[in-house]
């Protein structure tokens, strides 16, 4: 699951979006034998999500757009993948904001991480993540930098604004979600995540062959 095998590519020929939602023909998120299958569908925030709903077999979505999964353009679409109880996986890239912040320092090294912990951030603040209980988010990296800025999500989830879009807390949605160890099978990693959430939702996740199998 970890590693889609999936190439999305745009008009530049480049991985496009902010994240990739994939949903998986699997009994349960814990499936060995699952796979993806079907075709690929591009979702833009201001594109014809209609279309979109019509095409939408098991497979992938890959949002065209530089927008964050809690964005209300794609309300209908997790309706859709919660009323098929699927599995959303998703994989990080670089938004338009932070690339080359730091020269010399690959992006991938740090705005990776950061982007998987905004999207954590917009599914949960945005109340998707509440609206979709049957949807079974996977994140890859080990949630990203979220497991080490939980207090910093429990602190913005107090405020009245959220009341009704996190009901039972932010904890509690940061605990029902999945998390791989691609690139993340370190001490340092999953310690902080194995403090936030159970055995249950760690799945093993392997960023091969970009990294070697020793790294993973």
């Amino acid at each position: 699951i970890g590693n889609t095998g999936a190439t999305f590519t745009g008009a530049s020929g480049t991985l496009t979006g902010t994240l990739t939602a994939a949903t998986v023909n699997a009994a349960t998120i814990g499936n060995t034998g699952a796979a993806i299958t079907g075709g690929t569908v591009t979702v833009s925030s201001t594109g014809n999500l209609n279309a979109t709903l019509t095409k939408l077999q098991d497979g992938v979505v890959a949002t065209q757009e530089w927008v964050y999964l809690g964005d209300p353009a794609f309300v209908p679409v997790f309706e859709e993948l919660n009323r098929r109880k699927a599995v959303v996986y998703t994989h990080p890239t670089t938004p338009n904001c932070c690339n080359n912040l730091v020269p010399g320092v690959g992006v991938s090294s740090l705005e990776y991480n950061h982007d998987t912990t905004r999207t954590i951030a917009s599914l949960v603040f945005s109340g998707t993540a509440t609206r979709c209980p049957d949807i079974k988010f996977l994140f890859s990296h080990a949630g990203g930098t979220m497991p080490f800025i939980t207090e910093r999500f429990t602190r913005q989830a107090v405020r009245k604004e959220f009341a009704q879009k996190l009901p039972k807390g932010v904890l509690h949605e940061l605990k029902r979600f999945y998390y791989d160890t691609a690139n993340a099978s370190n001490e340092w990693s999953l310690a902080p995540l194995m403090k936030l959430v159970s055995v249950s939702q760690v799945l093993l996740g392997s960023d091969y062959p970009l990294r070697s199998p020793e790294a993973n």
